[in-house]
C-alpha cells in the first residue's frame, strides 16, 4: 500500500470523483484503487491529476521522492 492524499485533495477541491474520472478518462475503479493504495497511477496520470486538481505532485504523494535527470543531446 501506498499512502497519498488522493481523497483528501479531491475532497477539497469540491469535485467530485467521477467528475474527475470522466474528465481525465480514468475509470472509477481504478481511480479507487489509487486511492485506497492498491494501484500504483503511472507517473504521467499523477501529473495530470495533480494539474487538473490545482496542485503539485507532493501534495498527492507526501512521501514521493523527486529526481531530476539530465539528458544530454550530443
Amino acid at each position: 500500500m501506498i499512502n497519498n492524499n488522493i481523497d483528501q485533495v479531491i475532497k477539497s477541491s469540491g469535485m467530485t470523483k467521477k467528475f474527475i474520472c470522466d474528465n481525465l478518462g480514468i475509470n472509477y475503479s481504478v481511480m479507487s484503487g489509487f486511492i485506497n493504495g492498491s494501484r500504483i497511477p503511472s507517473q504521467s496520470r499523477v501529473k495530470k491529476l495533480a494539474k487538473f486538481l490545482g496542485v503539485n505532485v507532493k501534495a498527492l504523494y507526501p512521501n514521493a521522492e523527486t529526481k531530476r535527470i539530465t539528458i544530454y543531446n550530443l
